[in-house]
């Protein structure tokens, strides 16, 4: 019996391609292109599946709550299926905590971005600017105020606000108490307890006006003026001390 021939296929080197993305560059891994579906690759995909959702849990966890929306009107709200809702998220709580991370990141950077220009009254200014940041930046929509502030029902979330909390009070210490070395500030006072007192006064001054209905509420302006009076009184007294 004659043996049929086999055709062998001629190896082909590989095109190096770089790895931008992870920084080194890596000439002998080939990147398979991704397929397609009606033009979009599997990543573009998720990620419009993401934002569909983080859309949805803005709308729902914002106005219905948190306990209030299952995860039925979640992937009604953004036209993703339960299956596909389960693949990148697993549960509402996760959805949730990725929903706070986004929110309070953008106000997060606005606050750390804000700054005054030099002057003799640079500090207070300072201090107006970052504090305008953070009240603007939080409620300029009632669904993020109301997830940033009030959403409960998760410990997750509840740990992770706790967190938020200390940083925005390190900012304070490390930004607006401590002029210790320009010998503006005895060294002699707990700088981070009193920048937490002030970020709680800060969160339930705005958690107020969030919870009044939009008739009753105060000017934001005459809000942080309030609050900036506040802050004045205590730095005076912390200047004051030496």
């Amino acid at each position: 019996m004659t043996p049929v021939p086999v055709k062998r296929i001629p190896a082909v080197d590989p095109e190096p391609v770089t790895a931008d993305d992870a920084g080194d560059a890596v000439e002998t891994k080939v990147r398979k292109p991704q397929r397609t579906h009606r033009g979009r690759t599997l990543d573009e995909r998720r990620a419009e599946r993401r934002a569909a959702l983080l859309d949805s849990a803005l709308e729902l966890f914002g106005t219905n709550g948190y306990a209030g929306t299952s995860i039925g009107e979640l992937c009604k709200v953004s036209y993703v299926t339960t299956r596909y809702f389960y693949e990148e998220y697993g549960d509402r709580e996760t959805l949730l905590l990725e929903l706070y991370e986004q929110l309070i990141g953008k106000v997060g950077h606005a606050v750390v971005s804000a700054s005054a220009p030099p002057g003799p009254d640079h500090v207070s200014q300072a201090a107006r600017a970052r504090l305008s940041a953070f009240i603007y930046g939080v409620t300029e929509d009632d669904r993020a105020a109301r997830v940033v502030l009030l959403e409960s029902g998760s410990a997750r979330l509840e740990a992770r606000r706790r967190e938020a909390h200390a940083f925005f009070a390190t900012l304070i210490a490390s930004m607006t108490f401590r002029y210790v070395e320009a010998g503006e500030v005895p060294d002699t006072h707990d700088f981070e307890l009193l920048a937490l007192m002030l970020v709680g006064a800060v969160n339930e001054a705005v958690t107020h006006w969030v919870l009044s209905p939009p008739e009753a509420r105060a000017d934001r302006e005459h809000i942080i003026d309030t609050i900036l009076e506040m802050w004045l009184v205590v730095r005076q007294a912390v200047v004051g001390d030496g």
